[in-house]
């Protein structure tokens, strides 16, 4: 029977380096084709590099025909087989282990046992013997645990929409270092994209590039500052430099409001009294979209609020308002800890009016920026990343002009 090459089973074997080949080829010339070649109706399953060898160099080699069902069944004895091979790393392992998940998911639909017990065992109305999940039953097959294999399903998908990824795996580089890789290729791309010449000043708004300690502005030149600084331990310090530096840039009454998390709390608020010249007025609640929890896992709390402390230089003679704010959705296209749209329309609103200046000392990827133009205020965005700024200029620059209140 003429063997017969399938793209899509050739596929599934992870190519050989080039010295795996040239030891191969050396072998095959040397002592033949001792192992037959696997075939399923002609197509072959097992040998690919021996088959290209043997062909190129005239060496004989033999083949043997394995019973499979449908292809489907093929495809599982493929990766059946090479997880059976010794020198398979364990990313390489948990990507055939996923892929094979994946393929008996979406071959028998969802798991048995319904959405909510995914590991249930369970009878089918017109079977009396019980069913295992599928999950459960690899696992079992494999020598791990069920969530291991749901965990290399999402691995194994991942991989999959990634050609990047799914060399990486071939080749037995590092998935995680590569995902880094194009990360990073994907950010400096992002910042390429951004015109060189984009104006970081205009009539409307003004972006800074430095850190908050060092940058120029005017004393008591400020009606609000609205910001979310870094929540890290490592990062108290900046809240001491947002209290010292607010404290002149604010006008007399001004507000400015700081978005905090709540592991250091108590050190938050004790750096932001730092200036004799801030004064505490409350602590707003800043409610994130409901069922998107954070998990706070050193103090074991799934959180859906944030505080928002809010400082006045002086003395507060404003409007009355509300402590909560909403966000509708999160929004991480521009910043990996980037605010909605909505929830700085929310903060804004509250503490200014149109026509007045609004200065962001962590701009980031230039929400607050936006958001303040859109509401017909002026804005100043201040950070230490160049990308970040350009990023923000970008963004600013697209936003229609509007008549602002003199």
């Amino acid at each position: 029977m003429q063997v017969q090459i399938d793209p899509e089973f050739q596929a599934l074997i992870p190519p050989l380096s080039e010295q795996e080949l040239s030891r191969l080829e050396e072998n095959l010339a040397a002592d033949g084709c001792r192992d037959p070649i696997v075939t399923w109706q002609g197509w072959l399953l097992d040998g690919h590099n021996r088959h290209v060898i043997c062909t190129r160099l005239g060496i004989e080699y033999s083949t043997v025909e394995v019973e499979l069902p449908d292809r489907e069944a093929a495809l599982d004895w493929i990766d059946a087989n090479q997880l059976g091979r010794r020198n398979l790393t364990p990313e390489q392992m948990s990507f055939i282990r996923g892929r094979v998940y994946n393929r008996s998911k979406k071959s028998h639909g969802a798991e048995v046992g319904g959405r909510g017990n995914q590991y249930a065992e369970v009878k089918d109305q017109n079977d009396p013997l019980p069913r295992q999940s599928t999950a459960k039953k690899l696992a079992k097959e494999h020598g791990v645990s069920a969530a291991t294999i749901k965990r290399d399903g999402k691995f194994a998908e991942e991989v999959e929409k990634s050609p990047e990824l799914k060399k990486a795996v071939a080749e037995n580089r590092s998935v995680k270092k590569v995902k880094k890789e194009i990360q990073k290729k994907n950010k400096q791309d992002a910042l390429s994209a951004v015109p060189s010449d984009l104006p970081t000043a205009s009539g409307r708004y003004q972006l800074i590039h430095s850190n908050i300690s060092a940058a120029e502005i005017e004393d008591d030149s400020i009606d609000c500052i609205i910001t979310d600084p870094p929540y890290p331990k490592d990062y108290l310090d900046t809240f001491s430099a947002l209290s010292h530096c607010a404290g002149r840039w604010l006008k007399p009454g001004g507000s400015m409001l700081v978005m905090s998390g709540q592991s250091w709390l108590p050190d938050v608020l004790a750096r932001l009294q730092e200036s004799e010249s801030l004064t505490y007025q409350w602590t707003l609640a800043y409610l994130t979209p409901g069922g998107q929890s954070v998990q706070i896992w050193p103090r074991k709390v799934n959180t859906f609020w944030k505080p928002v402390l809010w400082f006045v230089k002086g003395e507060y003679n404003g409007y009355w308002m509300g402590d909560v704010a909403n966000s509708k959705a999160n929004d991480k296209r521009f910043h990996d800890w980037g605010q909605s749209e909505s929830g700085m329309k929310s903060l804004i609103e509250k503490v200014s009016l149109p026509g007045q200046t609004i200065l962001d000392p962590f701009c980031g990827g230039g929400t607050t920026g936006v958001v303040s133009l859109q509401m017909d205020r002026f804005f100043i965005g201040i950070d230490s990343d160049k990308e970040s700024i350009s990023k923000t200029a970008n963004r600013l620059e697209g936003i229609p002009d509007a008549k602002l209140v003199e």
